[in-house]
């Protein structure tokens, strides 16, 4: 009895001499760091990503708004380091100076020895809750290969723009980055678009803090906006009113248009497509004879003339019934139980993204579901969700350039779990909108890279909430109630004023591209300014149904004083020039004049 109380007094000992050794030097070790979340008028605004310098990282941690986020690199001794190199301070003081703040880690890793050092540190102790960035493929598959819970970010501002968006999708997610860092040539408004629709979050980097490049990042989408004076881009997001969208949302038509279309038809794919919608989502199973057919419940009863599970049929029996219902259980006409390919063929001329739910756990599902893309060539624009995480880490394995999201639920108490997992198998969240909290999204979600994807709205009030809220991704069954929205500006290459016009209350015709496909023409107003050679750099925003929308920047050239016009107001000419020019006139009348009187003499 003795000996086993001095051994349980001895391990007593041991652990709290350790956990005191410990607390020393890494006292701020957590599961899941609490980072913070603030409310602008634009809604779920970017996360913002301080990349410090030594001068201004004690300030960042002070800050009354701190960054979600602080993008440092690494040496070789484990120092913390600003961008020019200069030095922050011990790696572990670091971290406990950031867990403190409540502030993520980015860390930036420039080459393999100092990424080794740093991975051997972060797996001693147990880290996790953090993201690598780098511009080299290598370094970060190999510091991914060591810590596969660390979520990753392709820092790609050192190259040129590519040609293709996808190949960022491509080269990021071969290394399980679900972030790429842009710079402001790569992250146009179109690219942006396009990589946030593909479930792959653009943080784009401003180097200077100015006001009117923040608002172009901004209103160009990005969910992240990486800048070295986060005070700076704080104030700029004051500016934007209450009601303001200033990332384009995406319009994911739930089944088609499963409302007063078959439900998961090809007609009702179309149909959505034609109404507006910016995405598509089926849900597929697997026939018997290993067809992916489209069918979101196990048997066909529900919304076929027919009974039975899909699973125990041949493409050739399901093909005998047809979809008569609608998602409420209208009947409409009959169609054909469509083949996942026959969906994408149908809608392969259009620019609509593919979003594939796996409805089932069979094994060969997501061998199935790459050759089909593969085989129909559109591999760019197919995201996959799931409930099955499962089958998204096998679709991960075979397919990393596919993106992926999973559709159980996560919240603040799941989420240090989940986090993980998500990091590990490179997916994302669509979340059922009925659970997910806003400061979750506003805060956890945003500063981690992950965009709010959610599922699933019914009518027109909810989804134009949704898209004033912030919601990116809003999957819903009312894909029609967008289709007189704006999806996108058409500007004009410049705009003109008068020499004496103020540009700050000036107001300019704009065309615009609605969700359903009209092009029509209306006046916006200048929201910010700063001048530039011969005019003007300006944002415009407009006011769309009740919520305020804003274009990228356009330029805005100043016309010539009247005083200095021609006559007519045509050819500029200078002051001294056209004196001259008079004068020369008045000689010439002179002269011809006195020959006119000779001639009359004579």
């Amino acid at each position: 009895m003795r000996k086993t109380m001095r051994n349980a007094i001895l391990c007593f000992a041991i652990v709290t001499v350790c956990a005191c050794v410990w607390g020393v030097g890494f006292s701020h070790v957590h599961a899941h760091a609490q980072t913070a979340a603030y409310d602008f008028g634009m809604g779920l605004a970017p996360a913002v990503v301080a990349e410090v310098s030594a001068q201004n990282y004690a300030d960042t941690l002070q800050a009354e708004r701190k960054p979600g986020s602080v993008l440092f690199g690494v040496d070789s001794e484990l120092s913390a380091t600003a961008a020019d190199g200069s030095k922050l301070g011990g790696l572990a003081d670091v971290w406990n100076d950031l867990s403190q703040a409540g502030i993520l880690a980015v860390i930036r890793l420039a080459d393999m020895q100092t990424a080794s050092v740093f991975a051997d540190f972060a797996s001693q102790n147990g880290l996790s809750d953090f993201c690598i960035t780098g511009t080299d493929a290598r370094i970060l598959q190999a510091v991914k290969d060591k810590l596969p819970n660390a979520r990753v970010c392709f820092d790609f501002r050192n190259g040129t723009k590519q040609e293709n968006a996808y190949g960022y999708i491509r080269e990021s997610r071969a290394v399980g980055a679900h972030i790429v860092l842009l710079n402001s040539e790569q992250a146009d408004t179109d690219t942006v678009r396009y990589l946030q629709g593909m479930l792959t979050t653009v943080w784009a980097h401003v180097p200077a803090a100015n006001e009117l490049s923040v608002a172009a990042a901004v209103t160009r989408g990005a969910y992240g906006i990486v800048a070295t004076q986060c005070a700076a881009v704080y104030d700029v997001f004051d500016k934007f009113p209450a009601g303001s969208i200033t990332r384009g949302y995406y319009n994911i038509g739930h089944r088609g248009l499963p409302l007063t279309q078959p439900e998961n038809s090809v007609e009702g794919c179309v149909a959505a497509v034609e109404a507006g919608a910016t995405h598509v989502e089926v849900d597929i199973k697997v026939s018997a004879d290993d067809k992916l057919v489209v069918m979101h419940d196990d048997t066909i009863d529900r919304t076929t003339n027919g009974t039975g599970a899909v699973s125990s049929m041949t493409l050739a029996e399901l093909d005998k019934f047809r979809i008569v219902k609608t998602y409420k259980g209208t009947q409409t006409e009959p169609v054909k139980i469509p083949t996942l390919d026959q969906v994408f063929q149908a809608l392969k001329e259009t620019d609509v993204v593919f979003v594939v739910e796996i409805k089932t756990g069979n094994g060969k599902c997501c061998e199935l579901l790459k050759a089909c893309m593969e085989a129909c060539d559109v591999t760019d624009r197919v995201a996959v969700i799931s409930f099955n995480d499962s089958q998204l880490e096998r679709l991960h394995a075979l397919l990393p350039e596919v993106p992926c999201a999973t559709l159980n639920d996560v919240d603040e108490y799941s989420a240090a779990a989940y986090f993980k997992t998500a990091a590990k198998n490179n997916f994302g969240f669509d979340l059922s909108f009925t659970k997910a909290k806003y400061d979750f999204m506003n805060g956890e979600m945003k500063n981690r890279g992950y965009a709010a994807w959610c599922w699933t709205y019914e009518g027109f009030v909810s989804v134009h909430a949704a898209a004033e809220s912030g919601i990116t991704g809003i999957t819903n069954n009312s894909a029609d109630a967008f289709s007189d929205n704006v999806k996108k500006w058409n500007l004009p290459s410049s705009f003109r004023i008068g020499a004496n016009q103020d540009v700050a209350e000036r107001e300019f015709s704009v065309a615009f591209l609605t969700f359903g496909g009209e092009t029509v023409t209306d006046t916006a107003k200048v929201f910010l300014w700063e001048p530039a050679e011969n005019g003007y750099r300006v944002i415009l925003r407009y006011n769309d149904g009740g919520s305020w929308i804003y274009s990228d920047i356009v330029t805005v050239s100043v016309e010539p004083s009247p005083e200095k016009q021609g006559c007519g107001g045509g050819l500029q000419i200078g002051g001294s020039l056209f004196a001259g020019i008079m004068i020369l006139a008045s000689a010439v009348v002179s002269v011809l004049s006195k020959r006119s009187v000779k001639m009359r003499k004579k």
